[in-house]
Order: structure tokens, then C-alpha cells, then sequence
């Protein structure tokens, strides 16, 4: 921390993105929630869930975000591994590219095991089209998130090229030793 302030901590700001995280998770769950196996998605509710998606993936993004950055545990994971902005952006992008597959893998396993007693090239689940529906906002996001990942990364290139800001091995930040994670949170959110 260069000046010797506190890092500020603030756990709340982590609520109103799990909410709208789980929110609309749960609210994709109850738009299928009548739905026999055998139905099709409408285009409406297919336009629904790939909304909803867009909200859940971005909201846990963010969730996740203030999660490591405005918490205590948080932040003393970031500054006992000495993480960077970008570094925390990666580990939660791939957080939820993790939480992605393994709803593809759930929503997968539910339609085979419906689908393996019936005609397996007949069998329709509806969950198959409803969850394609659902991720197809993900890897939009996922495009929008690794930009994200790429252009902190970039700003860290060209600060350590320009000599203004520090590396992890703990290099001179103007002048200054490096404490690492302290570097990496002292970058404004415009920066981010």
C-alpha cells in the first residue's frame, strides 16, 4: 500500500450481486417450471433465458469480483499470492467457466438419463434447448470477460514497461518497493 492507508472493506457491496446472480438463476428455473420433458422452448422464453443468462453470468462475475477485492478474506488471499487486478479477473472468469460446465454437465446427464429409456433419436428433453438457450449468453460473456482479462494484462505490460507499476517479484513502483498486492489494489476501478 503505498502511503500507508487501510485497504477498505466493504462485504455488503458483495450481497446485491448474488442476489441478481441467484435471482435469475432462479427465475430461468421457474419460466421451465411447468414444463413437461417432452415440450419445446418457444422462441419468447428461449429470448427470456438468454437474457437471464446474460444477468446470472455477469452478476456472479461481479459477485465474485468484490468478493476477493472488498473483503477481508479476499484480500488477504490477494496479498498472500501477491495477485494483480488481472490475476483476480482471470481467477474469476474461469470461476465461472467452471460453474458453466458443470451446469452443462447436470443439464446433460438429466436429459440422457430421461432420454435412455425412450428412442434415443427421437427423445426431446426440453432442458437440452432451454439450458442451450441459458449458455448461449455465456459465451458472449465469456468473450466480454476474457477482454476484460487481456486488457488488465496489457496495462500491467505497458505500466512495467513505462516503470509505473510494479511487477510480482516485487520491482519498484515509482521509486517505491513493491508490496505486491498492495499494488495491484491501489489501481483505480477506471483502471480495471
Amino acid at each position: 500500500m503505498s502511503g500507508g492507508g487501510a485497504i477498505k472493506t466493504d462485504p455488503r457491496g458483495c450481497i446485491f450481486p448474488l442476489l441478481y446472480s441467484l435471482g435469475s438463476f432462479g427465475l430461468a428455473c421457474a419460466s421451465l417450471w411447468e414444463l413437461k420433458p417432452s415440450d419445446r422452448i418457444t422462441v419468447q422464453r428461449g429470448a427470456l433465458l438468454i437474457s437471464l443468462g446474460f444477468v446470472y453470468f455477469v452478476a456472479l462475475t461481479e459477485f465474485l469480483n468484490k468478493l476477493i477485492l472488498r473483503t477481508t478474506v479476499g484480500l488477504s488471499f490477494v496479498k498472500k499470492y501477491r495477485l494483480r487486478i488481472s490475476d483476480v479477473l482471470d481467477i474469476t472468469n474461469k470461476i465461472v467457466s467452471a460453474v458453466q460446465a458443470t451446469f452443462s454437465c447436470v443439464a446433460g446427464f438429466i436429459v440422457c438419463r430421461w432420454s435412455c429409456p425412450l428412442n434415443f433419436l427421437q427423445a426431446s428433453h426440453f432442458l437440452s434447448e432451454s439450458y442451450a438457450w441459458f449458455a448461449a449468453s455465456y459465451f458472449f460473456y465469456d468473450i466480454w470477460s476474457m477482454y476484460k482479462v487481456y486488457a488488465a494484462e496489457a496495462s500491467n505490460r505497458i505500466m512495467t514497461t513505462l516503470g509505473l507499476a510494479a511487477t510480482n517479484n516485487g520491482a519498484a513502483r515509482n521509486g517505491k518497493p513493491s508490496t505486491g498486492a498492495a499494488d495491484a489494489l491501489d489501481q483505480k476501478p477506471s483502471e480495471v
